[in-house]
């Protein structure tokens, strides 16, 4: 039921012109969720592009995101277009915008504004037609009282917000998901009589799946290639319980 109100608010949003803020934990499936919205968008027949701003050095962020002239700083041998300009026309999913630097932030701003922006070290100011969708796993209201988030782009973002429920919420689904990937990697990896025992089975629906469905998906894939019968036992299952974490001290 939570995926169906999901799937309902997809169809709703996606007719919509503005930005979208995607929330959920790792591993939810908020990707997913922006490659919905943009097929079902007006702009369906135009490309989407997928930015990880946490995969970004801070450093390089405004020249990723928004391009740099030739020159710009040391290493800038030649021009770059960003990945705004590269997705003109189309969708840009900016996921862990939180990630994104107060100076990135602003230019993100006027762009949804409706504004042209300044490529780092460049002259002639860029006029983009890009529709935004973002993502977190992280408490934006938490980072605007830190100061590490603004907030007048926080209240921009979330005119539109989408809320991925975690696999935990979703037990009757687990079960669906088991049987799918058991299906998809048996197949890929040429063993497609693989089942897995009740046990296992039993065991899987127990988790608390703290990586959600990307945990779960990995746990399979994983169990399909080491299981040594036809069918998977609780041992061929990599499943962790969070421990605290403790570190030794080493005297060296």
């Amino acid at each position: 039921q939570p995926m169906r109100e999901l799937k309902a608010k997809i169809v709703r949003v996606a007719g919509a012109t503005g930005c979208i803020l995607i929330r959920g934990e790792s591993g939810s499936g908020k990707e997913l969720v922006a490659r919905a919205i943009h097929k079902a968008s007006l702009r369906s027949d135009r490309q989407m592009l997928s930015v990880n701003c946490a995969a970004i050095p801070s450093e390089l962020m405004e020249s990723q995101l928004f391009g740099h002239a030739k020159g710009a700083f040391t290493g800038a041998d030649k021009e770059h277009i960003g990945w705004f300009e590269q997705a003109h026309g189309g969708t840009l999913f900016l996921d862990e915008i939180g990630e994104l630097t107060l100076e990135g932030q602003a230019k993100l701003l006027r762009i949804l504004e409706g504004h042209p922006f300044l490529p780092v070290g460049g002259r002639k100011e860029v006029r983009v037609d890009v529709r935004v969708l973002a993502a977190t796993n992280r408490d934006l209201s938490e980072f605007v009282a830190d100061k590490r988030f603004r907030e007048d782009l926080y209240y921009r973002l979330s005119v539109f917000e989408l809320k991925v429920p975690p696999l935990r919420q979703r037990a009757e689904d687990i079960e669906l998901l088991i049987d799918h990937f058991l299906e998809h990697f048996g197949m890929q990896h040429g063993r497609p009589g693989i089942s897995l025992s009740p046990a296992a089975r039993s065991r899987m629906l127990s988790y608390g799946w703290p990586g959600n469905v990307r945990q779960l998906r990995n746990v399979i894939d994983s169990a399909v290639v080491l299981a040594t019968t036809d069918e998977i036992l609780p041992s061929d299952l990599s499943l962790h319980e969070p421990k605290p974490e403790v570190f030794d001290t080493l005297n060296v």
